[in-house]
C-alpha cells in the first residue's frame, strides 16, 4: 500500500514580487496570502515581471487604496441601511404592544 507521507517546504521570495496572490482586508488590516494559486504559480516556475522598489510599493499602495474605498462604501450602504430601519420606528406603524405583557410587583 501507498503512504501518504507528509512533507514541507520552506519558500523564500520578495512577497512584493507576487502582490498579485495577495489579498488585503482593510477591516482587520489584514494582508494574506492566496496561497493555491500562489503556489500553483511559483512551483509551475512562473516568473514575475521585474519592477522597482518604487513600482512594487506602488502596487501594493494601490492594493491597500483600493480595498479601504471598498470599506468605506460597505460601512456607507451599512449606514444607510441602519438609518432606513431607525426611520422606521417614527412611522405611525411601528406600534408596541404591551397589553399581554404582566409585571411582577
Amino acid at each position: 500500500s501507498e503512504r501518504n507521507e507528509i512533507t514541507h517546504r520552506v519558500y523564500f521570495f520578495d512577497l512584493l514580487d507576487w502582490v498579485d496572490f495577495i489579498t488585503y482586508d482593510a477591516g482587520p488590516g489584514q494582508i494574506m496570502l492566496n496561497e493555491r494559486d500562489f503556489y500553483h504559480a511559483y512551483n509551475s516556475g512562473a516568473a514575475q515581471p521585474p519592477r522597482s522598489v518604487l513600482e512594487k510599493v506602488e502596487r501594493l499602495f494601490g492594493l491597500f487604496e483600493r480595498q479601504v474605498e471598498a470599506l468605506f462604501e460597505n460601512r456607507r450602504r451599512r449606514l444607510r441601511g441602519q438609518r432606513t430601519q431607525l426611520e422606521s420606528f417614527n412611522g405611525p406603524s411601528f406600534i408596541v404592544d404591551q397589553s399581554g405583557m404582566h409585571f411582577v410587583p
